[in-house]
């Protein structure tokens, strides 16, 4: 049987990646971070017995908002020892093993076109500029281990996923929730609704399930080198926001704007020529349809049983 690692596997992403992979049958380890703290590289040796044939490397020490503008020494310290362990034990335990990570559109410089053989051209959008340079050492360390080491692996760059079970408490969730979270707050309980900026920044949703199913295809074909996965397709927030309140039953609701808030990059449209060249049949889901099962399901595990 494929015995197939994965990190980060009980977070947003991790869970519907572990899932797919359990029902292709694939025999999934993937430890919670209570049991195995990647910043320490002794904890992984409890897995040196077994060979993997596939490592996934999803985990991360991150969280949407200001957080990396925040803490970007703890970001640089954390994610640097995280990747550098997983890379050491890639390379000393599995060496045949297959290696993926996902890469983050925050590694691309505002002034780019975001298509792949820019990642790593200029510097990443200053707030996120920690963050995005350790993801860009991440590439940096595969592609390195590639040409010395003859070791394959991948890097996927997603732009924002969006799907069913998001955790949206005690947290900064990631734009479409903030607006799904901030929308159903209105409907339960009467609060208003404030986004941060004017509502024109440009955004690009890909949802979950999409992208893991072009990274299986991905993972399956031994692609190799750093892609996008996304919809192809940005918009302003202002037009989330309208479908989101429609959904959630708010079309009337007011909206003010915070113009002081951290508003990130105004555009980061991933191009995903690459993609298609790759994977000729990619296709997206139904934005509605989907969005609907999101803001169903949020509504349902935080709302509906209070």
């Amino acid at each position: 049987m494929v015995n197939v690692f994965v990190t980060g596997g009980h977070g947003f992403l991790g869970k519907h990646l572990v899932r797919k992979l359990i029902e292709m049958d694939l025999n999934v380890t993937a430890p919670k971070s209570s049991e195995v703290d990647l910043r320490n590289a002794s904890s992984l040796g409890k897995y040196d017995k077994t060979s993997f044939d596939t490592i996934f490397h999803l985990a991360a020490w991150t969280q949407a908002g200001n957080f990396a503008a925040k803490y970007p020494g703890q970001q640089w310290i954390n994610n640097q020892l995280i990747n550098t362990n997983m890379l050491t034990w890639w390379r000393e335990r599995n060496p045949k093993a297959y290696f993926i990570s996902v890469g983050t559109s925050c590694s691309y410089s505002k002034d780019s076109s975001h298509e792949e053989s820019q990642y790593l051209d200029g510097l990443p959008f200053e707030d996120l500029l920690t963050y995005g340079s350790t993801k860009r050492m991440l590439y940096i360390g595969q592609q390195s281990f590639e040409k010395e080491f003859k070791m394959k692996s991948l890097v996927a760059v997603p732009s924002t996923l969006y799907g069913t079970g998001y955790e949206v408490s005690n947290r900064q969730p990631h734009f479409v929730f903030d607006l799904i979270k901030k929308s159903l707050d209105f409907k339960y309980y009467g609060k208003p609704i404030v986004i941060w900026g004017n509502g024109s920044q440009r955004r690009e949703l890909v949802y979950v399930n999409d992208f893991v199913d072009a990274l299986v295809y991905l993972t399956q074909i031994r692609y190799s080198g750093l892609i996008n996965i996304a919809s192809g397709v940005e918009q302003e927030i202002l037009y989330f926001l309208d479908i989101i309140k429609s959904v959630c039953g708010v079309d009337n609701a007011k909206v003010s704007f915070d113009l002081t808030a951290h508003v990130g990059v105004l555009s980061k449209q991933l191009n995903i020529d690459k993609l298609k060249r790759a994977m000729p049949e990619y296709k997206t889901s139904s934005f509605l349809r989907t969005l609907k099962e999101t803001v169903s399901d949020i509504e349902v595990r935080y709302y509906k049983s209070d």
